[in-house]
């Protein structure tokens, strides 16, 4: 299977809460800070702003657990 097709499958496509329009116009400022849609229908515009991703490490079997050296 494609690489693109198992990324979609088990998901939900969106729309616009306002007026149900299927495709947006995609804008940033820079790669990094946040992301504006803007549905092509009604011009309602919608923020994406990522945020810093975490990364919990856990004991597992063994005497030691993954560490920076």
């Amino acid at each position: 299977m494609p690489k693109t097709q198992s990324l979609l499958l088990n998901q939900q496509q969106m729309g616009c809460g306002g007026c149900g329009g299927r495709t947006f116009k995609v804008y940033t400022p820079d790669k990094t800070a946040l992301i504006v849609l803007e549905c092509d229908v009604c011009k309602s515009t919608s923020l994406v702003e990522p945020e810093p991703a975490s990364l919990k490490i856990e004991w597992g079997d063994g005497d030691g657990r993954i560490t920076v050296l």
